[in-house]
């Protein structure tokens, strides 16, 4: 389905540098805060696993950034940063090489925001204040090919899902028919599965296929729908009532 609210279907791979130790994940971090970039590679570079390739407070140069560093999660700190931000996780979003998975890091109560900034591409979606530990985890959730989200906005991207598909299938006489022939019974199970939280490998367990047939079977279901990432799939499965909405759950 072709859906014009959304940007292209996209959905990242992460790659990470190997040693002796544990995996690494390089992350770099966005804002125009000196503070904030200065807090979060402090608690990053605490870590064994999480290693800063850069931060930069000039959006102006962030996705050049992004190419020359290539990082496998960027953190961008959407505070005070707009629509500006949202236009920076897009171009992020986007990138083929490297790909680049983003986490938000956003104020409550910016309804307005939240919407466009997962529409933009943002795999996750965590509120400023929130425990470094948070944070840290987000970005390990991200490597691992999950989606985040803030249990405080879980209902309102749901909300607004269900309103974005109540407009799309305006006119059925059964809202669910939209999608319920689209897909091959393969797919439902796999769209199943990316809404409890489960990374491709995972599925691929469960299902007993290859890691490259769930991210083919992924791909199709996010182009079918018009939808940009796991997190529009994930709430769309919870529209459609394959699982149910979980407030409380920080990792979908």
């Amino acid at each position: 389905m072709d859906n014009p609210g959304f940007p292209r279907p996209h959905t990242p791979e992460v790659s990470h540098e190997k040693g002796t130790g544990p995996l690494i994940t390089r992350v770099l971090i966005i804002g125009d805060q000196d503070v904030v970039r200065l807090g979060l590679c402090t608690a990053f570079e605490a870590t064994q696993d999480i290693k800063v390739v850069g931060t930069t407070g000039d959006l102006r140069v962030a996705v050049a950034r992004a190419r020359q560093l290539r990082p496998d999660v960027a953190v961008v700190d959407m505070a005070a940063l707009g629509e500006r931000g949202n236009e920076v996780v897009r171009e992020l979003s986007e990138l083929d090489d490297p790909r680049v998975r983003v986490l938000a890091l956003a104020v409550p109560s910016d309804r307005d925001n939240l919407v466009s900034c997962l529409r933009a591409g943002a795999c996750g979606y965590i509120l400023t204040g929130s425990d470094m530990s948070v944070i840290t985890d987000a970005v390990r959730s991200l490597r691992e090919g999950h989606t985040v989200l803030d249990p405080a906005v879980v209902g309102t991207v749901v909300e607004e899902f269900v309103r974005y598909e109540a407009a799309v299938c305006v006119g059925a006489d059964d809202p669910d028919s939209c999608w319920k022939e689209q897909f091959t019974d393969r797919e439902k199970d796999v769209v199943a599965l990316v809404a409890t939280g489960a990374s491709n490998a995972e599925i691929a367990g469960v299902l007993g296929l290859s890691e490259t047939t769930i991210k083919s079977h992924v791909s199709s279901v996010l182009a079918k729908r018009g939808l940009r990432n796991r997190v529009q799939l994930v709430v769309w499965a919870f529209r459609s009532g394959l699982v149910p909405v979980r407030g409380r759950d920080a990792v979908l």
